[in-house]
């Protein structure tokens, strides 16, 4: 299938939702059934947290992706698996204010975001200061936000808007992950774009902040 017809197919999947107030339904029904609430930012095809979403049916998964053709791939394989704990929001991931109430989220992964280095994009970036205080509001108490990047200006820019916020704590900042990646766990397993950047020599950073 090309992808003009994704764009036409992915919007009638169940299991996908453009509206907050669609997707607060189905939160509401399958949340309160489920450990935990994770959510992905710029999922992408969605592959790494399905594999995630199978291992852990008893948590709730979202992922969040603006481009349809992307989003349409993880959708159509968790209905063709039958993997019900994972839902797909296609929109914007800085909308996501509108579509999780306060306090809902345990983890919230950031994996490889555009680096968007121009100064006017800086309030676009996944970890700019006033997204960071959006993901607090959202993230429950000790909730945790897991940040990789290979870009490093993307990195220390981060840790620089951490420094305006006294109401995150700092868990983990690692500049050599690729060398110290755990055996096993969601940290264990490469995303798509994270094979891609090590087969090409570039360096893996993580950053890991819990809501204090």
């Amino acid at each position: 299938m090309g992808k003009i017809e994704k764009y036409k197919e992915v919007d009638s999947l169940p299991n996908v939702f453009t509206t907050p107030e669609d997707f607060k339904k189905a939160l509401s029904a399958l949340a309160p059934y489920k450990q935990k609430t994770i959510v992905e930012l710029g999922a992408g095809h969605g592959d790494w947290l399905l594999e995630y979403a199978k291992e852990h049916p008893e948590y709730l998964f979202v992922a969040v992706e603006i481009k349809g053709d992307r989003i349409w791939h993880g959708a159509k394989q968790a209905l063709l698996e039958n993997i019900s704990n994972i839902l797909f929001i296609h929109d914007d991931a800085l909308r996501i204010e509108d579509y999780f109430p306060k306090e809902s989220i345990d983890e919230l992964w950031i994996q490889f975001p555009e680096p968007l280095p121009k100064k006017k994009h800086e309030k676009r970036r996944f970890t700019a200061h006033n997204r960071l205080k959006a993901y607090y509001n959202l993230l429950k108490p000790k909730g945790k936000i897991i940040f990789k990047t290979d870009e490093p200006q993307l990195f220390q820019f981060t840790l620089e808007e951490l420094k305006k916020m006294s109401n995150f704590k700092i868990i983990k900042v690692d500049e050599r992950f690729d060398l110290h990646r755990p055996n096993s766990g969601p940290l264990a397993r490469l995303t798509y774009y994270e094979q891609q950047h090590l087969e090409h020599g570039r360096e893996v950073m993580l950053l890991i902040i819990e809501k204090s």
